[in-house]
């Protein structure tokens, strides 16, 4: 697909070379597909709708976008985890392991 070849592909080589002089070392992917989501589920998430949920749309509303329970889990844990990112250095879960699991089993049974 283009988007790999645009954004995945050029990630994963520059993360490469980038590990070379630090271990430390992140790389996000953002793959939840909400139930909702007016595209088919083939073409995957749309660049840059990560930041709806990083800055809380399922929470609040969005004019153009609906959102379920499972978005609004999704994104709780996704501000969390960039939170924790940004205060601590690295990913943690914290007691959100337990909302990790919600967000899968819920997500599976959604597409169903």
């Amino acid at each position: 697909m283009e988007s790999d070849f645009v954004f995945v592909a050029p990630m994963i080589h520059m993360a490469n070379i980038m590990s070379k002089w630090t271990k430390n070392l992140f790389v996000f992917s953002f793959d939840h597909q909400s139930s909702l989501a007016p595209q088919p589920n083939w073409l995957g998430v749309p660049h840059g709708r990560d930041l709806f949920y990083l800055f809380g749309c399922p929470l609040v509303g969005h004019e153009i976008y609906s959102y379920s329970d499972t978005d609004i889990i999704a994104s709780k844990y996704m501000m969390t985890m960039w939170s924790n990112f940004v205060k601590f250095g690295y990913l943690t879960l914290n007691d959100y392991l337990s909302t990790l699991m919600e967000i899968l089993i819920t997500s599976f049974f959604d597409k169903m």
